[in-house]
């Protein structure tokens, strides 16, 4: 299950009703559904390898894009003041991660 979804789930259980979603463009792909975001900055390879470069503009590496799946769309909430709770339980989460890291003994 995606954090999102994690997020509706717990706001059903909290609240009894799930907080309302609608379509919209993802912000990672601008709604193509492919991504080259994986390869991180390009600038320097292109630059030192224009046959890198021009696969790179042709699509060569083109892959689906991991926030939307490939679809160009995602789930967004449809109501602004869950979008504030929507951050606070994220940054409960990342915390929560952080103290679980930390006991573990692992470090990045």
């Amino acid at each position: 299950m995606n954090t999102f979804e994690a997020f509706l789930d717990y706001q059903e259980s909290e609240t009894g009703k799930r907080p309302a979603t609608k379509w919209a463009i993802c912000s990672s792909c601008r709604g193509d559904g492919t991504s080259t975001r994986y390869l991180g900055d390009v600038t320097q390879m292109i630059a030192e390898d224009p046959d890198f470069g021009e696969d790179y503009w042709r699509g060569v590496y083109d892959r689906a894009c991991d926030d939307c799946d490939g679809t160009g769309k995602v789930r967004v909430l449809a109501d602004e003041s869950v979008a504030a709770e929507w951050d606070e339980w994220l940054a409960e989460e990342a915390a929560d991660r952080a103290v679980r890291r930390a006991e573990s003994g692992y470090a990045w």
